[in-house]
């Protein structure tokens, strides 16, 4: 018995030892790394422009007025929006909607668009509203951006809370 004994350690201490041996050589770097792999692409973050605004009470179509944000693009670099709100509704009568794009130098874009509908139903609704969206052509220089929401037989809409960020940043490989 002893010697199954002595084995099983044996066998137990030398997966440890052959382990931590190849974790030590591995960590220390003696093993060559492939060159001829791709990294991921990490995004590094140039210019980050934020806005958060509370209560926003809007009637038809409308500009959110503080999310007009003047970005800077330099070459190379692509141009990320990210926009969240929480929509509070009230629709007694019927289906509502609320309505969210995003406008670039003045030109509305019809995608990314985003539909929020309400319910009939009495009392007040709270919706979560998010969307994100990437432009990887847009020319070097000097842009504006802002998000447009409406809003087609909601009663009383606003925001609750919303926020809006635009990231410059340029993609390259580690």
């Amino acid at each position: 018995m002893a010697n199954k004994t002595n084995i099983a350690s044996f066998v137990i201490m030398s997966i440890l030892i052959l382990g931590l041996g190849g974790y030590i050589v591995y960590d220390q770097g003696w093993l060559p790394i492939r060159q001829d792999l791709p990294d991921d692409p990490t995004p590094e973050i140039k210019n980050m422009w934020y806005i958060n605004g509370s209560n926003y009470t809007f009637d038809g179509d409308v500009l959110i007025e503080d999310t007009l944000l003047n970005i800077i693009v330099n070459e190379g670099e692509d141009v990320y929006l990210d926009f969240r709100a929480i929509i509070n509704g009230y629709n007694e009568v019927g289906l509502g909607s609320v309505q969210f794009s995003i406008m670039l130098d003045g030109v509305y874009y019809s995608q990314p668009q985003l539909l929020y509908t309400l319910e009939e139903k009495t009392g007040h609704q709270l919706k979560l509203a998010s969307f994100n969206y990437l432009n990887t052509t847009m020319a070097p220089g000097n842009h504006t951006t802002q998000i447009r929401v409406s809003e087609l037989w909601a009663e009383n809409p606003s925001l609750r809370v919303y926020a809006f960020m635009v990231q410059c940043r340029q993609i390259h490989s580690n």
